[in-house]
């Protein structure tokens, strides 16, 4: 066996943690994507073609992505262990590109169904000009990766943007939720206590915490 001798930073954590932990949580949070388009599959099985296909293939997308954040990840910690140069790196495909996709797509999904519940052509606006912004920008950072140029303003528009999508959806979805348009609906009825946790699963479910996850988790990979 051939002995390859390395010379490493003092520290190298700031430059080996934000892989680690990005795949580490990207696994988690792909485990329950799948357990959600498991669940999908079976309380919907006769939903909507167009509907079906959006879910299926970005899921498909998702696990593309998966793959080769863990392909990254074997490079870093495995086969180019102790490689600087391999930790620094920065994929163009994986993050924003299909990243920027994905998320683009399932806001542009949610800006639909809250102006169906709302009625505000104005919110669906924001929602969806908020989600073009964050795609385009993330397509242009990942070419701009792809090509070794500065891609700092791009990704830092890219995140901003995809995270401000997020939490206006999910405020949105939670104002409909809380202040429904009409007094005698079943959410209104209901007792404060089961409000309340209703309303904790849906801002869960629509985008603040997976928002924020993600802007932050790009932020460190990027």
């Amino acid at each position: 066996m051939a002995t390859v001798n390395v010379t490493l930073p003092v520290d190298v954590a700031p430059i080996a943690a934000p892989l680690l932990f990005t795949t580490l949580i990207h696994w988690y949070l792909y485990g329950a994507l799948a357990v959600q388009v498991y669940l999908y599959y079976h309380a919907f099985p006769h939903d909507a073609l167009p509907t079906q296909g959006l879910v299926y293939s970005l899921f498909a997308a998702g696990s593309a992505q998966m793959a080769l954040g863990t392909r990254a990840a074997f490079r870093a910690y495995a086969s180019h262990f102790g490689d600087t140069a391999v930790l620094a790196q920065r994929g163009w495909l994986a993050g924003p590109v299909l990243g920027g996709l994905v998320t683009a797509a399932v806001q542009l999904y949610y800006a639909q169904h809250v102006h169906a519940l709302g009625r505000s052509r104005s919110l669906q606006i924001l929602t969806s000009s908020l989600a073009l912004t964050q795609g385009a920008a993330a397509l242009v950072a990942g070419a701009q990766r792809a090509h070794g140029a500065n891609d700092a303003v791009s990704t830092a528009v890219w995140l901003a943007a995809c995270a401000a999508c997020d939490v206006a959806i999910a405020c949105a979805m939670l104002t409909l939720f809380l202040c429904p348009r009409t007094p005698a609906s079943t959410a209104a009825a209901a007792p404060p206590a089961a409000r309340a946790s209703r309303a904790v699963r849906l801002v869960v479910a629509s985008g603040v915490l997976t928002g924020a996850s993600y802007a932050c988790l790009c932020g460190a990979r990027c």
